[in-house]
């Protein structure tokens, strides 16, 4: 068996995954938790391949060319199966709907794709028949598809629409400074709707985003009673099965206790202060990383309930 194929066979185990095990083992979830530094190989590899291929062909010696390219192809093909089998690793536990799982199936075929062709290119460049006739039209092939699928993952990890973001309106960040213009311009829903500012805040400075209404501290908040309602209402739209924002989810326990990008950060049972769940709803009104981003604030109570109920243990019924 060709080192090639010994690579595929994890691509094979992994798909087969959810079929062998209810729960995602830790071996696996750490698997995954690799495939962000390991996806940028197979883009760069394939695309300068290609480059090398291509437009050098006149500035280098035929043998030269064929031994780079040899070179690159091979690492291409190795990272490509890493890749996809630690996306399939990453993937086993979660639980995409709606839009968003049409993204993802995109995604996994379009990531599995690439790994096979990636492979196929490495064993062409290597064969001195036919087969290295369709080395370089390939090479063009795969580096389109990894631009396709690595957008595919983007919107996944940022939510759809996050590469044309910029192209759809003013991206002026607030720094707390300027007029009350800037501020709205920078805090609108999804549907454009731009906030309201308080009245009397004319001038300089930030216009004041408007809270939730203040209401009673449970002693002991429920999740179902307290907390379910509260994450609905702000949180899901950004952190949910269809839009899920630095890679977080607030609709499942599993979710949320596996964090996103930051790691198993956003829910720590038993410490608020740990919990970015928390810490980021407590920043002040005008901080740059206060959650929500758009739309009203928590109320402070509501912040005083979610740190209540974090610290006695953050009972989710599953």
């Amino acid at each position: 068996m060709s080192v090639f194929a010994r690579a595929l066979l994890p691509l094979a185990l992994l798909a087969c995954a959810p079929a062998l095990a209810s729960d995602t083992p830790v071996a696996v979830m750490l698997l995954g938790r690799l495939h962000f530094p390991l996806l940028h190989f197979p883009i760069v590899l394939l695309m300068v391949a290609l480059v090398v291929e291509v437009v050098m062909r006149a500035r280098l010696s035929a043998d030269a060319r064929r031994e780079i390219v040899r070179a690159l192809t091979t690492v291409a093909a190795i990272s490509a199966v890493l890749t996809a089998a630690t996306g399939l690793a990453n993937a086993q536990g979660e639980d995409f709907g709606g839009a968003t799982a049409d993204t993802f199936n995109l995604h996994r075929a379009g990531g599995i794709a690439v790994a096979i062709v990636a492979v196929i290119i490495a064993v062409a460049v290597r064969s001195s028949g036919g087969l290295a006739k369709v080395a370089t039209p390939l090479l063009a092939v795969a580096s389109l598809a990894v631009v396709f699928v690595g957008h595919q993952g983007g919107e996944l990890v940022h939510g759809a629409g996050f590469f044309t973001k910029p192209l759809r309106g003013p991206a002026v960040a607030s720094t707390g400074k300027g007029p009350r213009a800037t501020y709205q311009a920078n805090t609108r829903d999804d549907d454009d709707t731009p906030h309201r500012a308080s009245d009397g805040d004319e001038g300089d400075g930030p216009a004041a985003r408007d809270r939730h209404p203040e209401g009673a501290i449970p002693e002991k908040p429920d999740y179902t009673t307290h907390i379910a309602p509260m994450f609905e209402r702000s949180c899901v739209k950004c952190h949910g099965a269809e839009k899920r924002k630095g890679g977080l989810r607030l609709d499942e326990k599993r979710f949320a206790i596996k964090g996103g990008e930051t790691g198993p950060t956003a829910l720590v049972p038993g410490d608020a202060d740990k919990s970015l769940i928390y810490t980021m709803s407590a920043h002040p009104p005008d901080h740059e990383d206060v959650m929500p981003s758009k739309g009203k604030l928590l109320s402070l109570s509501e912040i005083e309930t979610i740190k209540r109920w974090i610290d006695q243990g953050a009972a989710w019924p599953e």
